[in-house]
């Protein structure tokens, strides 16, 4: 096993904020980001809604980063977090604004570097009841010639745990549903029914790389000892890299705009968490959906 820190990484001991208080601002964010991917209020609500939420990135960004800001400047990094700090939506925070960001599982997981990637498919799956999702496969179907497409009742839970087997790069426009109380019925909805961590565990190679444009599709459940439940840590069991996928519990609302720059950006970029900082800075961030979408992602893994 490779030692740790590797070669050009550089290690850094410093401490941050007490739990309690990051995840009192957590909790924060997320009603402030609810709120503004709901955004039915006056503007004035709104406004609330966006200031809370810039307010609480900046503390989050205080508390967590602050003796550690010029030492991060203008270099890629990795975080293994700790319980709470899994829901942090690292790229976010202001002070990692020009940084590619990938949160990994545990260091020895990371420094285990992927295997180039091979020749699989690429996967698009739109699932139902999710505004925008067909539209947003159908543009990347233009994008990528050749992809296997499921849209409509063809997205069903077998035809896509078929496409998902081995592919490159999987892209799932889906509702995501995490459930705290059995994080291993967490699960993506397709046209049959729930894509579950039980189907996942049904493929033979899982994707290389995989999208997860849905809300709650990156959050995970903590037990002891740090050991992450849920979609995720499925995934990288299995052998997946990096995954894209919400940080935040927030609604379900159209990110299109950002999984649509992710994709324009991820063939010019070196790593998939490179891209996702570029396609957040083609975001509007003025509108308040925009502004969910562009806080809430995260690039899980190594890439």
């Amino acid at each position: 096993m490779p030692s740790w820190p590797p070669a050009g990484v550089a290690q850094v001991v410093e401490r941050a904020a007490p739990a309690g208080r990051v995840t009192d601002e957590l909790a924060a964010l997320g009603f402030a980001l609810r709120r503004l991917g709901r955004p039915r209020g006056s503007p004035a609500v709104v406004e609330a809604g966006r200031r809370s939420a810039d307010e609480a990135l900046a503390r989050l960004d205080e508390q967590l980063l602050a003796p550690l800001r010029a030492r991060v400047a203008a270099r890629d990094l990795v975080v293994v977090p700790t319980a709470p700090l899994h829901a942090v939506p690292w790229p976010s925070l202001p002070s990692l604004a020009a940084t590619a960001v990938e949160v990994a599982p545990s260091s020895a997981w990371w420094c285990q570097r992927p295997a180039p990637p091979g020749a699989g498919e690429i996967a698009l799956v739109a699932g139902p009841g999710l505004p925008g999702a067909a539209a947003e496969v159908g543009e990347l179907t233009a994008r990528y010639p050749g992809a296997r497409v499921l849209t409509g009742a063809a997205a069903t839970v077998e035809a896509t745990t078929r496409a998902l087997d081995g592919a490159a790069l999987a892209h799932l426009a889906c509702h995501g549903r995490f459930r705290a109380e059995n994080p291993l019925f967490s699960a993506l909805e397709l046209a049959d029914g729930s894509l579950t961590v039980y189907d996942l565990e049904r493929l033979t190679r899982a994707p290389a790389v995989v999208v997860l444009s849905a809300c709650d599709s990156g959050v995970s459940a903590v037990r002891p000892g740090d050991e992450l439940l849920g979609l995720l840590s499925s995934l990288f069991a299995l052998g997946t890299d990096a995954v894209v996928a919400s940080a935040v519990p927030v609604p379900d609302l159209d990110t299109s705009a950002l999984m649509l720059a992710f994709h324009d950006a991820l063939g010019r970029c070196a790593t998939a968490a490179a891209a996702l900082g570029a396609a957040r800075d083609a975001v509007d961030p003025t509108s308040p959906t925009g502004f969910v979408a562009r806080t809430a992602f995260v690039c899980f893994g190594r890439s």
